[in-house]
């Protein structure tokens, strides 16, 4: 039977988890942005390039892949007897819990894939680290 203590052992990688997925997400959607509007000179046409940035948004089916792509990272079978040495000594979560813990805490995801409020994967009370 698992422990807090043994909660604690995991702590330090979920935050990076959580951390890691936020700004990974954020820094997709400035690189769209950027790759985007490559070409237009910021300084000969400032309101083409603004006009461009505020225009330059990844279609959904394209945040899917980028959620989907994050899930799919984790996707593995572990056996029993693998599980149960590693809840007990790797400082990881399980797979499963690597991906659902910090999508469900994540307004991004809850937003790009319209989860209602309060729903398993979109719960009013979130963490939010940064």
């Amino acid at each position: 039977m698992l422990t807090a203590n043994q909660g604690n052992l995991t702590l330090g990688e979920n935050i990076a988890d959580f951390g890691g997925l936020k700004s990974a997400y954020h820094a997709w959607l400035n690189w769209f942005k950027d790759d985007f509007c490559r070409g237009i000179d910021k300084d000969d046409m400032p309101l083409t390039f603004q006009l461009c940035e505020e225009q330059a948004k990844p279609a959904i089916w394209q945040k899917h892949l980028f959620w989907v792509s994050y899930g799919q990272n984790w996707c593995d079978k572990e056996r029993d007897p693998s599980m149960k040495m590693a809840l007990q000594t790797d400082e990881h979560s399980p797979d499963k819990f690597r991906v659902n813990g910090p999508l469900t805490q994540n307004e991004d995801f809850a937003r790009d894939w319209k989860c209602p409020v309060n729903s398993k994967m979109n719960p009013k009370d979130k963490c939010v680290l940064w």
